[in-house]
């Protein structure tokens, strides 16, 4: 849909235009790449090039990035190396500054056990006192771009654990366009997760503190924080080490952060759901090497996990339902014997939420996230649970395996026939939908 551009924008393009009128100041110039930018954004990006030097270029492209950052990526590139074109870089990969705000979280657990909704909250209410810290620039008070230097400097300061420092960074943000608390937020957002990139585990409890005063970016930044200590997991197919052992001593910072607050099952469980997953997604064959190391209550993030994997390390769509529980099952009783191997870089693709908050919720059955995207039945009986896992990953596949989730409609356990006539009903998810988790 076309922007409706104001008259006062419009006179300002016109004089842009019209040579007989000057434009004698760099302010006047970026206000009017700004009014050209608005009109046409192929316009705006001649208007920057024309402009005389890269400083007045890169005050140009963050005024735009402050107004229009869904469009931003397309000037990056034209920005000298530096911290501005870092920002402008990151920004136009942080959809969540432009998209509608997200639905409220459903919370509350269900009657048959697990939660309401794979989606992460706290139960209790809950602000961040780092909400109440001054502003304060610091050096950035004198630098050119107050803006992109406290946004820096906030994420140097929270990689030291200094989150009260880093929060007074984001608080004294203000912006020529857009909205200053809607910047003050990413700040917060982007200073949390430098804590974990830096910290990691240590730095869990400091973001936290960061998420919850980034205003409607909080759940997105507390996913973030669970998702990017989750990508530190080990490949599945090796012997316990050190690596799993940082997982699961992060498993217990995230239960101890959250140990006030009745949610705190299920950020635990959101954070395994998410870590087995990069585990199996390293692997080059599914085994249950990774059991040996790990709670017993996370095995179901074991079954989900491994058997996604395995259907996509062994194509084989004629296979019935029958054959997917025996392979499962010989996959994870197998031992590879390797040592833990470096991480190698892996992206989790999106495999979508095919139960949905308030669908069935009093139906007799355990719930349990489903590797940080959605939730599924769960079953205390191995075999079950199992066969459950084979289902959610069957009705993953491009296309779906509808014949495994058919023969399944009719299982003598609740759990499992519940899940198969669920699935048929609800269909695969999406072939659009993100590929990487808590984006």
């Amino acid at each position: 849909m076309r922007r409706l551009i104001p008259l006062g924008v419009l006179v300002l393009i016109a004089a842009c235009r019209d040579e007989s009128v000057p434009c004698g100041t760099a302010q006047c110039r970026q206000d009017a790449v700004l009014a050209a930018w608005a009109a046409d954004p192929s316009k705006g990006a001649e208007a920057i090039a024309a402009l005389p030097d890269a400083v007045e270029r890169s005050a140009a492209v963050a005024r735009i990035m402050e107004a229009d950052p869904s469009r931003v990526s397309e000037l990056c590139a034209a920005l000298p190396e530096g911290k501005l074109r870092v920002r402008c870089q990151r920004t136009s990969d942080r959809p969540h500054l432009w998209h509608p705000k997200t639905k409220p979280v459903v919370k509350g657990m269900r009657k048959a056990g697990g939660p309401r909704s794979h989606r992460l909250a706290p139960e209790r209410p809950r602000t961040s006192g780092l909400l109440e810290v001054p502003a304060d620039l610091g050096i950035c008070v004198s630098a050119p771009d107050p803006h992109t230097c406290a946004w820096a400097r906030a994420m140097e300061l929270a990689a030291k654990g200094e989150v009260r420092q880093a929060a007074a960074r984001c608080a004294g943000i203000e912006v020529e366009e857009g909205e200053a608390d809607l910047w003050q937020a990413e700040c917060r957002f982007s200073a949390a997760e430098e804590s974990i990139s830096v910290l990691g585990a240590k730095g869990y409890p400091g973001g936290v503190d960061l998420c919850l005063s980034a205003g409607s970016f909080q759940e997105r930044c507390l996913i973030h924080l669970a998702r990017d200590l989750a990508s530190r997991t080990p490949p599945a197919d090796g012997t316990p080490g050190p690596a799993l052992e940082s997982t699961v001593a992060a498993a217990g910072v995230i239960a101890q952060t959250w140990s006030q607050d009745p949610a705190g099952p299920k950020f635990v469980d959101h954070f395994w759901s998410m870590a087995l997953g990069y585990a199996f997604q390293r692997a080059e064959a599914v085994t249950g090497d990774m059991l040996d190391g790990l709670p017993e209550r996370v095995q179901p993030h074991v079954h989900s996990a491994a058997a996604w994997r395995l259907m996509k390390l062994q194509p084989a769509p004629e296979r019935s339902l029958q054959e997917w529980a025996q392979a499962l099952d010989k996959a994870l009783r197998a031992r590879s014997g390797r040592p833990e191997r470096p991480l190698a870089a892996v992206h989790m693709p999106g495999l979508g939420n095919l139960w949905h908050a308030g669908v069935d919720e009093d139906h007799p059955v355990q719930a349990v996230i489903y590797m940080g995207m959605g939730r599924r039945a769960a079953s205390e009986v191995v075999a079950e649970d199992r066969l459950i896992a084979i289902l959610e990953a069957a009705a993953r596949q491009e296309p779906a395996l509808t014949q495994v989730i058919q023969a399944a409609t009719e299982h003598p356990s609740l759990a499992v026939r519940w899940t198969a006539l669920r699935l048929k009903r609800t269909g695969p998810p999406p072939y659009g939908i993100k590929r990487r988790p808590g984006g």
